[in-house]
Protein backbone atom coordinates (compact mmCIF):
# COMPACT_ATOMS: atom_id res chain seq x y z
CA UNK A 1 0.00 0.00 0.00
CA UNK A 2 1.69 3.28 -0.97
CA UNK A 3 2.58 6.09 1.54
CA UNK A 4 -0.26 8.51 2.18
CA UNK A 5 2.42 11.13 0.97
CA UNK A 6 3.23 9.38 -2.06
CA UNK A 7 3.42 11.80 -4.15
CA UNK A 8 1.30 12.29 -7.66
CA UNK A 9 3.66 14.19 -9.68
CA UNK A 10 7.66 14.90 -9.37
CA UNK A 11 8.73 17.74 -11.42
CA UNK A 12 12.91 17.07 -11.68
CA UNK A 13 15.65 18.72 -13.63
CA UNK A 14 14.56 22.14 -13.51
CA UNK A 15 15.11 25.28 -11.89
CA UNK A 16 12.28 25.79 -9.70
CA UNK A 17 11.99 29.05 -7.32
CA UNK A 18 10.91 28.20 -4.31
CA UNK A 19 9.49 31.68 -3.13
CA UNK A 20 10.35 31.80 0.08
CA UNK A 21 12.00 34.63 0.77
CA UNK A 22 15.25 33.06 0.42
CA UNK A 23 15.75 33.46 -3.16
CA UNK A 24 15.93 29.25 -3.57
CA UNK A 25 16.52 27.11 -6.29
CA UNK A 26 15.88 23.46 -6.61
CA UNK A 27 16.41 20.85 -9.18
CA UNK A 28 12.87 19.11 -8.03
CA UNK A 29 9.65 18.92 -6.67
CA UNK A 30 7.05 16.18 -5.25
CA UNK A 31 3.28 16.65 -4.98
CA UNK A 32 0.30 14.93 -3.67
CA UNK A 33 -2.84 16.49 -4.75
CA UNK A 34 -2.71 20.32 -4.64
CA UNK A 35 0.09 19.95 -1.93
CA UNK A 36 4.08 20.27 -2.42
CA UNK A 37 5.39 17.35 -0.17
CA UNK A 38 9.18 17.85 -0.75
CA UNK A 39 11.52 20.07 -2.23
CA UNK A 40 15.33 19.26 -3.53
CA UNK A 41 18.04 17.84 -5.77
CA UNK A 42 16.76 15.31 -8.30
CA UNK A 43 17.93 12.03 -5.91
CA UNK A 44 16.37 12.86 -3.21
CA UNK A 45 12.93 13.50 -5.11
CA UNK A 46 13.54 10.13 -7.20
CA UNK A 47 13.20 7.74 -4.02
CA UNK A 48 9.74 9.54 -3.17
CA UNK A 49 8.78 7.83 -6.70
CA UNK A 50 5.74 5.50 -6.61
CA UNK A 51 3.57 3.35 -8.71
CA UNK A 52 1.31 6.03 -10.85
CA UNK A 53 3.63 8.83 -9.60
CA UNK A 54 3.68 10.40 -12.73
CA UNK A 55 7.21 12.21 -13.51
CA UNK A 56 8.01 15.73 -16.20
CA UNK A 57 11.22 16.86 -16.72
CA UNK A 58 10.99 20.82 -17.38
CA UNK A 59 14.77 20.51 -18.51
CA UNK A 60 15.82 23.52 -16.38
CA UNK A 61 13.52 25.82 -17.82
CA UNK A 62 12.64 28.02 -14.30
CA UNK A 63 9.23 27.35 -12.90
CA UNK A 64 7.90 28.75 -9.49
CA UNK A 65 5.61 27.09 -7.08
CA UNK A 66 3.20 29.81 -6.36
CA UNK A 67 2.38 28.52 -3.76
CA UNK A 68 0.89 29.76 -0.04
CA UNK A 69 2.49 28.11 2.87
CA UNK A 70 -0.56 26.05 3.69
CA UNK A 71 -0.42 24.37 0.49
CA UNK A 72 3.40 23.01 2.25
CA UNK A 73 2.71 19.35 3.55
Amino acid sequence: MPSPLTPDLILRNGNIATLNGAGRFVQALAAKGEHIVALGRNDEIDGLKGQGTEVHEPHGDRKSTRLNPSQVV
